[in-house]
């Protein structure tokens, strides 16, 4: 499966009306290679669960939430 590399930056607060910031791609493998772009992000209704195995001491975090990328312009070479 090709994969698509990013960062993202965010300011504000996730949930109670959302954050805000800028969405970059910055790399990528197999035919995205080299992919590069930007738009504006906005991330909100985040759900988070954290799950322990008591045996390993292992802690799983997991969250998951709504992104919107708005005007995202990209190019592959």
């Amino acid at each position: 499966m090709p994969l698509v590399i990013a960062s993202m930056s965010c300011e504000g607060m996730v949930g109670g009306g959302g954050c805000k910031g800028d969405f970059k791609l910055t790399d990528g493998e197999g035919k995205f290679k080299g992919i590069s772009g930007s738009g504006k992000l906005q991330v909100r209704s985040p759900l988070r669960a954290i799950a322990a195995d008591l045996a390993s001491g292992a802690v799983v975090r997991v969250a998951t939430g709504l992104a919107m990328i708005k005007d995202l312009n990209y190019s592959i070479p």
